[in-house]
């Protein structure tokens, strides 16, 4: 995947990996010196959650291209005489050069070619702490962003700590549609799929299930397994959500909505379409819309939504508390003249509301259609109800009881 940055196929990729499993190696220091044997004329910004490390990075980055076996690969390819900075160096006779420096420190003056982010989360106390959260996502969106060339590569590489870090939150954006940059992402776990350990020369099974043991289920799942959730969550049992290419003939189909109406933050308008059962009992997660999106740019993706769904799907919308809810369901049956729309009100926790959905989860009888949205599904269902986000299981209990249970439409 990095020679595909170099070679300008791909450039938005994020790859997690466990610690000590060497990634800085590859992707902070051979992976530079060799992006710029390739491209001297280019610039790289290095930056890591403090600026020694990055520094080290940088150093070490350096030396390679410093020293004689360099020069037989690239034999035109060298340090400038003045490069002395570990912080900031160029290359002899060419635009090339690296600056390095800490997640949240200044790079004003800098361009980057390509914007390498190597663990821009120190430790758990960090992780944890909204503040500092909001100030990594502040530094990467104002700051580090805005220093990118045209065609620019971004490669974020890191250690999970949390759902809601630098990496959750670049793709939070990408599921909803507010960025449209491709990002890519390399998950590579320390266990896969297959039970094979990631590097068994280093970390065979039987040293990382003593890992696993000692650290505990919470760790492991976001440290070594790439796949955060809050500390008390695990309402649903997503090992059990089986991800299909296709799906059966069903004899009902429901799409649920879960509305807001901010553009760019905020809760998620989400509508989870949902098929089923089939002849077996299984229900299927057909299609997931979510997005921050303004009343109009809301309405207008409804609408568009349920021509795809087509007539035959119906439409389930929330009635709000309130006599303003009533006007908003309406408001919303409204816009759909012609579909089969219905309108519930709204009672009860979200955790009573989830509970009939999680234990179909659980009991094996819901499955995905395989689809782009899928992680952030996943990743939502796991952390309910302790995670940042609760607009798709919203909708999809919401889905789910509406097939399950015979109602009489009602018309608002």
């Amino acid at each position: 995947m990095l020679g595909a940055v170099e070679q300008g196929l791909v450039n938005r990729v994020v790859i997690t990996m466990p610690p000590r499993h060497g990634k800085s190696e590859l992707a902070s220091v051979r992976f530079p010196a060799w992006y710029l044997g390739r491209n001297p004329d280019k610039r790289i910004i290095i930056a890591s959650y403090a600026a020694d490390l990055a520094e080290r990075f940088s150093r070490q980055v350096r030396n390679i291209i410093a020293g004689d076996r360099y020069r037989t690969v690239f034999p035109a390819v060298g340090l400038a005489a003045d490069s002395r900075s570990v912080g900031t160096w160029d290359l002899a006779g060419r635009r090339g050069g690296l600056k390095a420096v800490g997640v949240g420190g200044p790079i004003t003056g800098h361009g980057a070619d390509c914007l390498l982010i190597d663990d821009p989360i120190k430790n758990r106390q960090e992780a944890n702490s909204e503040v500092i959260r909001n100030a990594i996502w502040e530094w990467y969106t104002s700051t580090a962003y805005t220093r990118l060339e045209h065609n620019a590569a971004v490669i974020l590489i890191m250690t999970r700590w949390h759902e809601d870090d630098l990496m959750g939150r670049i793709l939070n954006a990408e599921d909803s549609g507010e960025t449209h940059e491709g990002w890519v992402h390399v998950a590579m776990p320390a266990i896969g799929d297959d039970g094979h350990p990631l590097w068994p020369e280093k970390y065979d099974r039987a040293a990382l299930d003593g890992i696993r043991e000692t650290i505990g289920e919470f760790d492991w799942s976001s440290l070594y397994m790439g796949s955060p959730v809050p500390k008390e969550g695990a309402m649903f049992d997503c090992s059990r959500l089986e991800t299909v290419a296709s799906i059966p003939g069903t004899s009902r189909s429901c799409r649920a909505w879960d509305m807001a109406a901010t553009a760019g933050g905020g809760d998620f308008t989400v509508g989870v379409r949902m098929d089923g059962p089939d002849p077996a009992g299984v229900y299927y997660v057909v299609d997931v819309v979510r997005g921050q999106w303004s009343t109009d740019k809301r309405n207008d993706i409804i609408t568009r939504t349920a021509e795809s769904d087509g007539h035959q799907c119906w439409q389930l919308f929330p009635i709000d508390p309130g006599s303003a809810g009533v006007d908003a369901a309406r408001a919303m049956v409204r816009l759909l003249p012609g579909y089969r729309t219905r309108a519930e009100r709204v009672t009860g926790p979200k955790t009573t509301r989830a509970e009939p959905f999680a234990a179909a989860v659980g009991g094996g009888a819901v499955k995905l259609l395989r689809a782009p949205w899928n992680m952030a599904f996943r990743h939502e269902l796991a952390s309910f109800p302790l995670g940042a986000h609760d607009d798709q299981v919203d909708a999809a209990s919401d889905a789910f009881t509406d097939l399950t249970r015979k109602r009489i439409a009602r018309a608002y």
